[in-house]
């Protein structure tokens, strides 16, 4: 259990700086991962 919340965090992270990268150029995009991210953080 506790190892699967850890990958689920490192996941949620790369997909963050991804977003952050590459959001940047596309905001609509970026914005649905950043809302499901948000889900996951509740």
């Amino acid at each position: 259990m506790v190892v699967d919340s850890i990958r689920k965090e490192r996941i949620n992270e790369k997909r963050e700086v991804e977003a952050e990268v590459f959001g940047k150029d596309t905001p609509e995009p970026s914005s649905k991962p950043s809302n499901i991210l948000d889900r996951f953080r509740k």
